[in-house]
């Protein structure tokens, strides 16, 4: 079973980054606003981390991620090749069929970005 925070996924995403992706860091603050920003900086520490999927994400699950992503606080992801914290940094969806009134089981496609921490 893959999980993002509370989020149950399907089995078939694939997450990248394990073996090639550079050790990076990140902190959080708040603009005056309150929109969270994110800085990201190169170190011997974390890695970004993607999972990516084809038509294996319904559109309550990329809201559920987005308001994880909103939220900007790590959470654990478990995926088949292991368990790791991470900051949601991105989502990049698209659905699979576009129509005027999209309902929570259509399937949609893309990227999620994550950092480990």
């Amino acid at each position: 079973m893959t999980t993002l925070g509370s989020v149950q996924l399907s089995d078939h995403l694939v997450l990248d980054g394990i073996e090639n992706a550079p050790g990076i860091a990140w902190s959080q603050r708040r603009t005056v606003t309150g929109e969270p920003v994110v800085q990201v900086t190169p170190v011997s520490g974390g890695r970004k981390l993607t999972l990516s999927a084809e038509n294996h994400l319904t559109l309550a699950q990329v809201q559920a991620i987005k308001e994880i992503e909103a939220a900007g606080q790590p959470v654990t992801m478990v995926h088949h090749r292991g368990s790791f914290q991470v900051l949601v940094v991105g989502v990049d969806v698209a659905p699979s069929i576009v129509h005027a009134d999209p309902g929570p089981e259509d399937w949609y496609s893309g990227t999620i970005t994550m950092i480990e921490v």
